[in-house]
């Protein structure tokens, strides 16, 4: 696809087509309710409805027919109100229904000098941007709309998102990155597969968003989405290349606790089975290990704690140390170790009948991505079981 193809599908992504949702939005701010204004007459009390009513019209297909009642209109406004955006805003409309492109750039930037909360000139400058092909001028006023129309916000990022499958896009939006609407943005993206790399891709510029609680939200999605979609290699960058913000060991730290200042997310965090008769908790061992306790009743099943690894050198074993452990004869506790990657996965032994340390699997050959899980029964005799581990190491 040559580069004026391309700019023409992302033209179509970007732009609006002025139609009832810009209206919808502006209705609210299309009059004027100082009552000093009263005195200017009927017809000027009469004029934000009407004008209103003219504008929409004009998006369901009578717009040639329209245009002249809306400059007249318009026109008896202005000499006495000669910053009034909205009669303004419909002179530039009725402009460019009748092919005077120019006339309407320049009335349409002088609303933008007026207001920039008025979203039918930003939107009508997108569309004229967008056929001029100017990519930064239409994401300017792309920013604009972001920060000062809620109600448009969806629809915006919704196309913002959708246009990320073109290179010139990941280049464009590089400078909004600490916009305050930037990280919603990535929460939409991380739902949408296509835009997940192009996305990552701006996360390993320099620039980070700003800190927030919604910022780092919108990083864990991301980073989720990325994982379950099997981009590892942007996710292992994206931590590499932010490594004061994250920290790069906790793709691999087998630590069975939560490290102050650390900041990861879902899934190379701990999730611990707190559910259905099963509890484990971060405590230290007797020696200051940092281990986990896990209990559980009688005639319970499923998994007392789970990770995510993504390795950059790919261990081939795994140990661990049991500590003080109580159960019955049907206890049962093994680790098991899933490769993302081919799928394979490997059992250990039962753990309530170790003990010590150095115990040690075998993992797959290769696997360098991987979740790790304790999988855990109570037994159908009764009697609570208990079960020490720590000591967590990658073999390399």
């Amino acid at each position: 696809m040559t580069r004026n193809a391309v700019w023409v599908s992302l033209r179509v992504v970007l732009a609006f087509a002025l139609a009832a949702i810009a209206w919808a939005h502006a209705a609210a701010g299309s009059g004027l309710s100082i009552p000093s204004f009263r005195v200017l007459g009927p017809s000027f009390r009469a004029w934000p409805g009407e004008l209103a009513e003219l504008e929409r019209r004009m998006t369901q297909g009578d717009a040639k027919q329209v245009a002249p009642a809306l400059r007249a209109q318009a026109a008896e406004i202005l000499p006495q109100l000669p910053l009034a955006f909205q009669a303004l805003r419909s002179v530039a409309l009725a402009d460019a229904v009748e092919g005077r492109t120019a006339a309407a750039l320049v009335r349409m930037q002088a609303v933008e000098r007026l207001t920039r909360r008025d979203p039918v000139s930003q939107l009508w400058l997108i569309e004229h941007q967008s056929g001029n092909g100017d990519l930064k001028a239409v994401l300017a006023h792309y920013d604009v709309l972001l920060r000062t129309v809620p109600a448009l916000r969806p629809e915006l990022l919704r196309r913002l998102v959708e246009s990320m499958r073109y290179p010139e896009m990941v280049r464009e939006l590089t400078p909004y990155v600490q916009a305050p609407w930037f990280p919603v943005f990535v929460q939409t993206a991380a739902k949408n597969p296509s835009a997940l790399v192009p996305v990552a891709s701006l996360l390993m510029n320099p620039v980070e968003m700003l800190p927030s609680l919604q910022a780092n939200w919108a990083n864990g999605q991301l980073i989720l989405a990325l994982m379950q979609a099997g981009h590892y290699s942007e996710v292992s960058e994206i931590y590499a290349r932010h490594s004061e913000q994250f920290s790069k060991t906790s793709l691999v730290d087998l630590s069975l606790n939560n490290v102050e200042g650390v900041v990861s997310y879902a899934p190379f965090t701990w999730v611990t089975g707190e559910r259905n008769g099963i509890v484990a908790r971060f405590e230290r061992t007797a020696d200051g290990l940092p281990g986990a306790v896990v209990e559980l009743e009688p005639f319970t099943s499923g998994v007392a704690l789970a990770r995510t690894f993504l390795h950059s050198q790919t261990p081939v074993a795994f140990t661990w140390n049991v500590g003080e452990r109580v159960g019955t004869k049907q206890s049962l506790a093994q680790w098991r170790v899933t490769c993302l990657e081919t799928g394979q996965s490997v059992t250990s032994g039962n753990l309530f009948a170790q003990s010590g340390a150095h115990n040690r699997m075998q993992l797959p050959t290769g696997c360098r991505v991987m979740t790790l899980q304790l999988m855990v029964n109570g037994g159908s005799v009764s009697g609570a079981s208990r079960l020490d581990v720590a000591n967590l190491r990658w073999v390399v």
